[in-house]
């Protein structure tokens, strides 16, 4: 049977461990334990290419650290090898820091890949806890990138003395979207009364799709039926402004 002390030992571990989750479940960013810097990290490269940038960690903490780094692909099967750190694992005392390179063979494959650098710290004292750190990873591969979309249905309805508009989008490229969708009446050349759609999210990956919706004011002695146009606009691979449009008609007055 354990002794009072392994009892009192056991006990501590596992408040320490309660009280560690609920920390965790309501902080932004678990920080106070591990700083890394950048937060963000974007390699450019050719098919074949090797780059290399620099992950900086510090042990803020007051126990010392044994460190673990892997990568994670967001992408499922996607093979993780084409990122590595050197060196992948080490210890840091409180208060040190260390410069770590993070390498990236750019695989031979197409567009951007996404993913996380992972960060495992095992304080190195009786009470162990694991603390995970993901800091995100964007992958350019040059050459074979596209950037385009499609609507996956528009529609719209009559709601009071609006037509409500609503258009499914759908990124049809392989580089993520930050699309802008609006709809109007009537000619495409007068962008004046176009209406901004709002979207749920912001942000569109490879084969991702959401919905915009928003209302079109119908004017006294509107035709009764309108033709709407829907237009994405967006950057294209090359960062100059591209835009993409769909029209239909709708009955709008009875």
């Amino acid at each position: 049977p354990p002794t009072g002390s392994g009892r009192f030992i056991l006990m501590r571990s596992s408040l320490n461990k309660i009280l560690f989750a609920l920390l965790f479940a309501g902080a932004a960013s678990p920080a106070f334990s591990l700083e890394t810097a950048p937060d963000y990290f974007l390699f450019k490269g050719a098919p074949g290419k090797k780059v290399t940038q620099t992950l900086t960690i510090k042990n803020s903490d007051a126990f010392p650290q044994k460190i673990a780094l892997g990568f994670e692909p967001w992408q499922k099967g996607q093979d993780a090898s084409f990122v590595s750190f050197s060196p992948d694992g080490f210890k840091l005392k409180s208060g040190e820091s260390k410069k770590v390179s993070v390498i990236c063979r750019v695989p031979k494959q197409q567009g951007e890949l996404y993913g996380n650098l992972v960060i495992k710290s095992v304080p190195q004292t009786e009470n162990a806890y694991e603390l995970r750190l993901k800091t995100e990873v964007c992958l350019q591969i040059e050459g074979t990138q596209l950037s385009d979309l499609s609507f996956a249905g528009i529609s719209a309805e009559r709601k009071g003395r609006d037509l409500w508009v609503q258009a499914n989008m759908k990124n049809t490229g392989n580089i993520k979207l930050i699309p802008k969708l609006v709809a109007q009446m009537g000619d495409l050349k007068d962008m004046d009364q176009a209406q901004v759609l709002s979207a749920q999210k912001t942000v569109f990956y490879p084969n991702e799709q959401g919905a915009f919706s928003g209302s079109l004011p119908l004017a006294d002695g509107s035709s009764k039926y309108q033709r709407i146009f829907v237009t994405a606009f967006y950057h294209a691979a090359d960062g100059q402004l591209a835009r993409k449009s769909e029209s239909f008609i709708v009955e709008a007055m009875p």
